[in-house]
């Protein structure tokens, strides 16, 4: 990302009150020691639900002062564990962008899901969203009872359409299939509401993908990220997450795992031992290459 191709702007609803009087100082700062965040926003999701709807999600970062059940007070998630946390949606509340991007105004006209299809927007195009540390909550939003009956559910399933959420393909339903993937028909798959694909990415013949117990529970257990490029026969297997960024190219023939048998008894056969982990992490970076030999 080129520093001189920033412009920053705050979007805000007109029911927002911008409190930290340091806002333009903290903003500017989150901003220049950080050029791939593309846009924060002051509460989020890290991951979306099938629902697409940020507030039903299991990682929620943030907080506001705001008054939804009609009384004003302290809505808190998750602390950042840094200057600010990943995310994957914001509530639109509060958007602020370091870089310009078009809304997606050929099919949100109304008030629901434009944020989070804006989040994705970023993302999609090489961007970080994210949630920034505060000490005490930046904005006030006096929003009132919240009203989703002006067109929610319409939006929500156009928003789920457009960004591939819930996604059926041979049969299998997906946490997130998204756009203009090439996925071959001879793919094997296991637990496919547990996987999330993102635009463009790129499944050859043979591969086989899969969470080995189904313990899928809301958030994605295998991410692949846009533009990703997969070998044949390659196997990925997780039980608790495997993440491979953007524009990996993964050779033919990898094997990746976050887990492995259990073998220290030997008075039990291995394949009676379980597995070696439950919270073992895999994460590919971004632009990287796995199994590739010159």
């Amino acid at each position: 990302m080129n520093r001189s191709d920033a412009k920053y702007k705050v979007y805000l609803h007109q029911d927002v009150l911008i409190v930290n009087e340091n806002f333009i100082a903290d903003m500017l700062q989150l901003f220049h020691s950080s050029p791939s965040l593309g846009m924060f926003g002051v509460v989020g999701a890290q991951q979306l639900p099938q629902s697409g709807v940020w507030w039903e999600a299991v990682h929620r970062f943030g907080k506001v002062m705001e008054s939804h059940t009609g009384v004003l007070s302290e809505l808190s998630f998750q602390e950042p564990s840094g200057i600010y946390e990943r995310v994957e949606a914001l509530d639109g509340l509060l958007m602020v962008t370091q870089y310009d991007l078009p809304w997606r105004e050929d099919i949100f006209k109304g008030w629901h899901f434009y944020d989070a299809s804006q989040c994705y927007e970023f993302i999609s195009n090489g961007y970080e969203v994210g949630v920034p540390k505060q000490i005490q909550p930046w904005c006030v939003h006096d929003c009132g009872l919240v009203n989703t009956s002006n067109g929610f559910a319409e939006n929500q399933q156009i928003f789920r359409a457009e960004y591939g959420l819930g996604r059926v393909l041979y049969g299998n339903t997906f946490h997130q299939l998204g756009r203009h993937c090439q996925i071959d028909p001879t793919c094997d798959f296991f637990a496919t509401e547990g996987v999330a694909i993102e635009d463009r990415v790129k499944l050859q013949k043979d591969c086989w993908v899969m969470l080995p117990y189904n313990n899928y529970h809301g958030e994605p257990r295998i991410r692949i990220g846009t533009g990703s490029d997969i070998g044949r026969r390659c196997n990925l297997s997780a039980v608790s997450h495997i993440s491979i960024g953007r524009e990996v190219i993964i050779a033919p023939n990898v094997h990746i795992k976050d887990h492995n048998h259990a073998y220290q008894n030997v008075n039990i056969p291995i394949m009676k031992q379980g597995i070696s982990s439950w919270t073992d992490r895999v994460s590919i970076g971004t632009d990287a290459g796995s199994g590739l030999m010159q």
